[in-house]
Parts: structure tokens; C-alpha cells; sequence
């Protein structure tokens, strides 16, 4: 008398394929999902920017971009007072680090930034980075 059915061995094999398998796909996935929040934060911090240069042109008045953990916020400066232009939510990517935004980023009324050199943010989450770079005339490049 034959039993057909799965044994104990034949259970073993298929668990250890599938750690395998997993073992090479979670990483991959794990980079990929890197690599987009580090997309959709570069994103946000070009529109930020553009914000920033919209209004130094718009309101035709220096404007200072101000990127914080919490906030990001656009302060123009009105005869003696500041006003906020623009402002949005800090870093929305858990995980993802921005390096290089300690000072304001200045832009004056014409668009152009207020600066000798120009200016380099670098974002970063696991093994993914992406650099925005702000000319001294004012140039976004992702």
C-alpha cells in the first residue's frame, strides 16, 4: 500500500529554495525602494527651490530658503520685517538624511543666488544618493 502525500524531506527542500530565493530578491528590493525615496525627496527639495526663486522674483525682494529637520520655509525679507512666502513639511522620506543645508540658500530679485560658489545638497538613504546642485546664477540641477 502506497500513501501519496508530502513528507517532512520534501517540505525542508521547498522552505531552503525559498529562503534562496529571497535571500537574492530582498536586497534588490530593499535598493530599488532606496533609491525612489531618494527620488521623491530630490523632488521636493527642486520645488522647494523653485519656490524660493518664484518669490525672489514674484516679490521682487531677496528670499532665503531655510531647509530644516521639521520645516522647510521661504523668509522674505520686508523692510524690516520677514514674512514667510512658502513653507512645507521637513523631510517627508523616513530615512532619508540631506546633507549640506546648513545656511539659508539666498536668492536675490533677479533669480540669481546669493553667493560666491555654488551650493551642493547631497540626499542619501541606504546605498542610494542623489546630489541638487544651486548654481551661483541661480541653475537647479538635479
Amino acid at each position: 500500500m502506497s500513501r501519496s502525500g508530502t513528507t517532512i524531506v520534501d517540505l525542508l527542500l521547498a522552505m531552503i529554495v525559498l529562503a534562496l530565493l529571497l535571500a537574492i530578491a530582498v536586497p534588490r528590493v530593499v535598493q530599488v525602494v532606496d533609491g525612489a525615496a531618494v527620488r521623491e525627496e530630490a523632488a521636493r527639495i527642486i520645488g522647494a527651490l523653485d519656490e524660493a526663486r518664484g518669490a525672489a522674483i514674484r516679490l521682487d525682494r531677496n528670499a532665503s530658503l531655510v531647509l530644516g529637520p521639521a520645516r522647510w520655509v521661504v523668509w522674505v525679507r520686508n523692510g524690516t520685517d520677514s514674512m514667510v512666502a512658502w513653507q512645507s513639511g521637513g523631510t517627508g522620506n523616513a530615512g532619508v538624511t540631506l546633507s549640506g543645508a546648513g545656511a539659508p540658500i539666498v536668492f536675490g530679485r533677479s533669480g540669481i543666488a546669493v553667493g560666491a560658489s555654488n551650493r551642493t545638497l547631497l540626499l542619501s538613504r541606504g546605498s542610494a544618493s542623489r546630489r541638487v546642485t544651486v548654481s551661483r546664477l541661480g541653475r537647479i540641477t538635479p
